[in-house]
């Protein structure tokens, strides 16, 4: 089994439900409380909500 990226994770996860933002929409501060609230709703495991976080925050 491959292991998805953080990357991959984000697209598979996010644009299920609406239109995904770049990475450098928001904050790094910004990202923290939208994947909070978005883990939680989008049933996401803790290590997939890390490897999206770390993700999204490398775009900064």
């Amino acid at each position: 089994m491959v292991k998805a990226s953080g990357a991959q994770l984000w697209a598979q996860n996010c644009g299920h439900c609406h239109n995904i933002r770049t990475p450098t929409f928001y904050s790094d501060a910004q990202w923290e409380v939208v994947m909070l609230h978005m883990r939680v709703r989008a049933n996401l495991t803790a290590k997939e909500h890390k490897q999206i976080l770390a993700f999204l925050k490398s775009a900064h």
